[in-house]
């Protein structure tokens, strides 16, 4: 799709508000700091917590060759099924 201007745009006929607040929009984003404290975690970590998402962690790390075998084993079965059958036609002629 392809859409064209029918009048250049022009930044000069902005409305004054609006370039009060683009002007403003540096000096407002130089002090400030989104809210944000860095200085120290919001939530202290527990013990439970971290215990927890390690068993969470290696029970996903532990998943996937059992994701990988359930993916891969029936694509393998069908790949030698149809090389067997290509074997066996080919051998019919």
């Amino acid at each position: 799709m392809i859409a064209t201007a029918s009048l250049p745009i022009r930044l000069d006929r902005v409305s004054p508000s609006v370039a009060a607040v683009a002007a403003r929009a540096p000096q407002r984003v130089a002090g400030h700091t989104s809210g944000l404290n860095v200085s120290r975690p919001i939530v202290p970590w527990r013990l439970r917590t971290v215990i927890v998402n390690a068993i969470e962690l290696a029970a996903v790390v532990w998943s996937i060759p059992f994701i990988i075998v359930a993916i891969g084993a029936p694509l393998a079965l069908a790949i030698v099924a149809l090389l067997w059958l290509a074997r066996w036609a080919l051998g019919a002629f």
